[in-house]
């Protein structure tokens, strides 16, 4: 069944949001395989254009090649410093949760009220799997 099938049969009630979610999640996972395996072909294809932007077959064809990452794990003084961060992060998140209880959080070691992290929550979510039967 296509998307456009399943989201006609939830407009017409014939399934749940359920069961539709449930559907079009698959469907996409499906599509995302998909489109990896012909991925490999377009950019051969692509290296017959000479790559980078061109036109072919009505389309704007445009190949952006991975870029540059690094990777610090096996640098000492980045791993540190990242635990200090963590550390960090921790401090200020207790001091946030005891704002939360009702207390002013004071720094033990100045007196000082310590600064407050900014809190945004992300979007709720629904995870819908099939039961095994």
């Amino acid at each position: 069944m296509n998307y456009k099938q399943i989201a006609e049969q939830y407009v017409a009630g014939d399934i749940t949001p359920f069961a539709a979610i449930y559907e079009l999640k698959k469907a996409k996972n499906d599509i995302e395989e998909l489109i990896k395996s012909i991925e490999p072909d377009a950019f051969d294809e692509a290296d017959r254009f000479g790559g980078g932007t061109f036109e072919a077959e009505g389309f704007q064809i445009e190949i952006r090649r991975g870029g540059k990452m690094y990777d610090f794990s096996n640098i000492q003084q980045i791993g540190k410093i990242k635990q200090d961060l963590k550390n960090a992060e921790d401090y200020f998140k207790a001091a946030y949760s005891s704002y939360e209880k009702g207390q002013t959080p004071i720094d033990e070691k100045t007196g000082e009220i310590i600064d407050l992290p900014k809190v945004t929550y992300r979007k709720d979510s629904i995870i819908i799997k099939e039961v095994k039967k």
